[in-house]
């Protein structure tokens, strides 16, 4: 009666075993999953390609790119119909003492004084560049138009004397000598 009870319950397990299966499911449609009435590549790993709830698995974005973190309607930060905010110059110009002058960093040495020179030409004169008798008043020039070619000038020609020209189109000379150096202004626009 023992054996009979052991026999029965085994069969039972099995049979429970075999009703709930591995997971894999089967494709009535697909020839590849039925050769001759048998199951084929199928293995124990395999998961059911639909969820049984599918409410309660979160869904994957269908772009790869798209991450469910950002929202899908969101704006751009700066719209083409709205206007771009001017920016001002990208270096100080608490310096500068007029529109002219604000359209440079300061430039080295002390001294500066400036004049006009002619309808919206504008000069900055100094005749303190030269420190004693040493010639490295040039190599502090030479950083001054550097610092303007970092700044997006294009600046042409030799220490001593140079043109450049900002983003706007604005026009400098630049020249050093003799202990004086001179910057003249050209502006694109009347800015008197």
């Amino acid at each position: 009666m023992k054996n009979l009870l052991k026999i029965a319950l085994a069969a039972a397990l099995i049979l429970s075993m075999t009703a709930c299966g591995n997971g894999a499911q089967i494709d009535n449609n697909d020839p590849e999953d039925i050769q001759g009435g048998e199951i084929s590549d199928i293995t124990e790993n395999e998961t059911p390609e639909e969820p049984e709830n599918p409410e309660e698995t979160p869904k994957e974005p269908e772009n790869p790119e798209e991450t469910p973190d950002e929202p899908e309607n969101q704006e751009p930060e700066n719209p083409e119909n709205e206007p771009e905010e001017p920016q001002g110059p990208a270096f100080d110009t608490a310096w500068a003492s007029n529109n002219y002058e604000m359209l440079l960093p300061k430039p080295p040495f002390e001294g500066w004084s400036g004049k006009m020179k002619d309808t919206n030409v504008y000069e900055l004169f100094t005749s303190e560049a030269k420190e004693g008798d040493s010639l490295s008043y040039y190599d502090v020039w030479q950083e001054y138009l550097d610092l303007l070619k970092s700044l997006g000038f294009s600046v042409e020609g030799e220490v001593y004397s140079s043109i450049a020209y900002d983003t706007m189109g604005n026009k400098f000379k630049l020249k050093c000598g003799d202990g004086c150096a001179w910057i003249t202004f050209s502006p694109v626009e009347q800015l008197g």
